[in-house]
């Protein structure tokens, strides 16, 4: 918070509530504190002491900051039952997804690169390459928060940060849509993001989505505060402050460059648009005001990119800019993968290709879609009766719909992502819409005669919310594999492993006996030394290295040490061949060091 109160002084920008003006910094905060950690990832000095001067700097800021945070509040009617039930239910849920993420870290994305990375700059110190692993050259500035929580906790830190994001879009959303409309429009806005199914599931887990979508947030939010604003230095200020909260996003992942960014800099432009006549000067003046910003934040994950690969961009555009890299092959596997079909650009195949989005995006909550789609149509139905047209909604609400709508059709034509994450960073505008649609704005403009469709649409809406939250959340419950009992002693932690990753036991020796600087063939985190292993969709790193995906021990033995591989399992690894390994034990180039009550062996590569 220290941290975001500085540059909301800075900028002299204000928000007329406390807890707004609070929420607001504590998000930028985050992103602050991501820049600064990719800082001393960068400088090789990661440490615990670092980390605490660090946090100590920002508490000290919140102290000589405090005038900030009051003389701004609001005076409001008190709350109603229903009112203080919905509140309630949102912090209980916010407790169940806290609690879930006090258990060790077991999900496979995470396990791949999300935390495994950031505990290798822990013990390395700074950035560590893995170039077999394509992932390490990806936006980082969420890994580097991951980074400093590691340096001076567990995991559970790094869990509770992404958390705490999801619970931060929630007070960003009360937040706002209180101040815009009413304080049940706030309410109904922060409900429908929590009873979201993959908030939830993403809570508990060091995914990154949650704190990409309370950037995305806060810097759709920054833009409203702008096209508001009738002083000119003003609206550059909030202008400003939206360019660096979109670099936060920007440097946390590639693909939010398309899917949120460009629709940012649309909306901003459609705006002025209708504002005054845009000349081409203007048009590029307002472009740069806000791409350059953002392109600096962003910039040290590039630059660390041109340096290593001479692709400031890579994975993106590999094997076209820069120097060839290893596993070039499994890169562009994994783009491939991300990216939509041709078909799509077909009238036909374009619409096949809407319904399958549509109804994939079930984690992201496709409830809150519908309920979307219902808002519109009562919208409509609101505009016959009353014969309104569309300028006569606010401005601000015109202005998020062109936003989601953009965001939706560049999430589609850019990316094959099916399971919603991608587009989990839009679902807060649409959780904005829908309260005010459906809650107040709908309600408010029915005629007369039409009032009795009131608790029908408050009918439709629960219903359609809790089955939606019941039947989704239960799609993914099996794989949450998380408990609302928190694991916290050692004991309890190693149990808690060893029920969820079969190969645990050999964990624990790679990390209490193996050098730093050792390579095992898939395992993965919590094994605290360099992996490489299969990701989804992409080729087998030990076929990509030998070339095909038939070979003899000698082949693999070759392989290895193309990889750098020192270490690897046997069986269980989906990336050898069983007969190669056995020929390599046989011809004594791998050496078994430990074997686990359950059978899995480790072995050293002869000669290594």
């Amino acid at each position: 918070m220290g941290y975001g109160l500085r540059i909301l002084r800075w900028l002299r920008l204000s928000l007329p509530a406390d807890d707004e003006h609070a929420v607001w910094a504590v998000v930028i905060g985050f992103g602050s504190m991501a820049v600064a950690g990719l800082q001393i990832l960068f400088a090789q000095m990661i440490r615990p002491q670092v980390t605490w001067i660090l946090l100590s700097l920002g508490c000290a800021q919140v102290w000589f900051l405090r005038k900030d945070l009051s003389g701004r509040k609001q005076t409001s009617p008190c709350w109603r039952w229903d009112e203080k039930t919905m509140f309630t239910l949102c912090i209980l849920i916010a407790i169940s997804n806290g609690l879930s993420a006090l258990t060790p870290e077991v999900r496979e994305d995470p396990l791949q690169y999300h935390i495994a990375f950031p505990s290798l700059y822990v013990i390395h110190g700074g950035f560590y390459e893995n170039a077999w692993h394509y992932f390490s050259y990806m936006p980082i500035h969420v890994e580097s928060l991951y980074a400093l929580a590691l340096s001076i906790g567990r995991d559970h830190l790094a869990k509770l940060i992404h958390c705490s994001f999801g619970i931060l879009v929630a007070f960003l959303l009360f937040c706002f849509a209180r101040r815009m409309h009413s304080r049940k429009a706030g309410l109904w806005s922060a409900w429908l993001w929590m009873i979201t199914p993959q908030v939830a599931w993403l809570s508990s887990a060091c995914f990154i989505d949650l704190a990409q979508s309370a950037w995305v947030t806060v810097s759709l939010l920054n833009i409203t505060q702008a096209a508001q604003q009738t002083d000119h230095s003003v609206r550059n200020r909030w202008l400003l402050m939206a360019a660096i909260s979109s670099g936060f996003f920007l440097g946390a992942k590639y693909t939010t460059a398309l899917i949120a960014f460009v629709p940012l800099c649309l909306v901003w432009l459609v705006w002025l648009g209708t504002k005054q006549r845009l000349s081409t000067r203007g048009f590029w003046k307002q472009i740069t005001f806000l791409t350059v910003p953002a392109a600096v934040i962003a910039s040290p994950v590039f630059i660390k990119n041109w340096i290593l690969t001479g692709n400031p961009f890579f994975p993106i555009l590999a094997g076209v800019l820069g120097r060839n890299r290893p596993g070039l092959e499994i890169t562009h596997a994994h783009v491939m993968d991300h990216t939509p079909p041709a078909a799509i650009f077909t009238p036909l195949g374009f619409l096949k290709w809407f319904a399958v989005r549509w109804t994939g995006v079930n984690y992201a909550g496709t409830f809150v879609l519908n309920l979307a789609a219902i808002a519109l149509l009562t919208t409509l139905l609101m505009l016959l009766c009353r014969r309104q047209n569309w300028k006569e909604f606010p401005q601000w609400i015109r202005f998020h719909v062109l936003f989601i709508a953009a965001a939706w059709v560049m999430n589609l034509l850019c990316c094959n992502n099916m399971d919603g994450r991608f587009f989990l960073p839009i679902v807060p505008a649409i959780c904005v819409q829908v309260s005010l649609w459906l809650c107040c704005e709908a309600w408010g403009h029915l005629p007369g005669g039409r009032q009795r469709l009131r608790p029908l649409l408050l009918l439709c809406l629960v219903v359609l919310s809790l089955f939606g939250f019941i039947m989704e959340r239960s799609r993914f419950a099996e794989t949450m594999n998380e408990s609302l009992v928190p694991v916290l002693t050692e004991s309890a932690r190693s149990q808690y492993y060893k029920d969820r990753i079969p190969k645990y036991d050999v964990v624990e020796y790679v990390n209490a006996n193996l050098p730093q600087d050792s390579c095992i063939l898939s395992i993965g985190y919590p094994a605290r030394r360099r992996t490489i292993g299969t990701a989804c969709g992409a080729p087998n790193p030990v076929n990509a290295a030998i070339g095909t995906d038939t070979y003899t021990a000698d082949d693999l033995l070759r392989a290895f040490r193309l990889l750098g591989v020192t270490h690897f399992v046997h069986p269980g690894s989906n990336a050898l061949q069983p007969e190669a390994v056995d020929g390599l034990i046989e011809q004594g180039l791998g050496k078994e060091v430990f074997r686990s009550e359950q059978g899995y062996a480790l072995f050293a590569i002869a000669n290594q």
